[in-house]
């Protein structure tokens, strides 16, 4: 028989699997925070919709590293226009945020704020260090100042049941005037209205005060009213003390010089000021004091009496 044409049979070519490509979560972010010049803004990251359990996973950056000082998931905002906002996650996620950043107050140390004229408003951070109501300390780094009889709102979060607390830091906008040759700042004019723009806001983040001068007499006796807001710690011997008048003073001897601590308030339930105004009052008396025992202070230097 004849035979026919031989054939192949077909071979089966692998199939190819396509290339699969990752998938990497949508990174958003949103900002909260006031944009102005000073201020402190929070970026909060987004994967696929839901905040982030562990923020520090997104690292940010600014188109103008001048725009803003960046620290973790906050930046305090240091020029006015418009930026851009890099986020990158770990996993490769990226997004950009547009910001537009207005005018402000630009954030001064305590020691600058000291050097402004009267009448202008300056923007501080600091640690209240004493309080006598709606009167208080405030110290940074630099140095301390007066906070004088403050007007607040209902924002102002600083200020809760009619005053500062020591130990709390704050982030506000005063007007500097002088008091006898002394600066403080508050939110009244000398018509005790409240000025516009002032606030005074606790703060989440810690502010750190400054380092107290060690006091003996020689530099007791230097100090002058630019001292006034400062932190010192020093050693006395204590004599004595009373109340009268809504306030509670305790005199102590430095060689032959004396000093007098004191804590002022109001004694009235419906006064502006301090109701608690025996707090110095009731430390001492723990303390069961007698005449010429030696103690060891840290305070604000308040006064100068020549």
């Amino acid at each position: 028989p004849t035979e026919g044409p031989a054939t192949d049979t077909p071979t089966e070519q692998p199939t190819e699997k396509p290339t699969e490509t990752p998938v990497i979560a949508v990174l958003t972010i949103n900002v909260s925070g006031e944009k102005k010049v000073g201020e402190v803004i929070t970026f909060v990251a987004f994967l696929d919709g839901s905040p982030l359990t562990s923020q520090s996973d997104v690292t940010y950056t600014c188109s103008d590293a001048e725009a803003m000082e960046i620290n973790g998931n906050k930046a305090t905002l240091l020029k006015a226009g418009t930026f851009t906002v890099n986020a990158a996650h770990k996993n490769g996620a990226k997004a950009s945020v547009e910001l537009t950043i207005e005018e402000g107050q630009k954030l001064l140390t305590i020691a600058e704020a000291k050097q402004a004229n009267d009448g202008t408003l300056v923007h501080i951070q600091g640690k209240i260090t004493a309080s006598a109501g709606t009167s208080a300390f405030i110290a940074d780094e630099t140095g301390g100042m007066y906070i004088y009889n403050w007007w607040y709102e209902s924002d102002d979060t600083a200020v809760n049941n009619k005053k500062f607390t020591a130990g709390d830091s704050v982030d506000m906008v005063a007007q500097v005037s002088s008091h006898e040759g002394a600066k403080e700042i508050s939110s009244r004019n000398d018509n005790g209205a409240a000025i516009d723009g002032c606030y005074a806001k606790k703060l989440d983040t810690e502010v750190t005060s400054m380092t107290p001068i060690n006091l003996d007499e020689t530099v007791l006796k230097s100090l002058t009213k630019a001292s006034i807001g400062d932190v010192y710690t020093f050693e006395a011997a204590y004599v004595s003390e009373k109340t009268q008048g809504g306030l509670h003073t305790i005199d102590l001897k430095m060689g032959e010089t004396t000093l007098v601590l004191a804590s002022s308030g109001s004694t009235s339930k419906t006064s502006s000021y301090d109701p608690d105004f025996d707090d110095l009052k009731a430390r001492f008396d723990a303390l069961q004091l007698e005449e010429g025992d030696v103690i060891k202070v840290t305070t604000p230097f308040a006064s100068v009496y020549n």
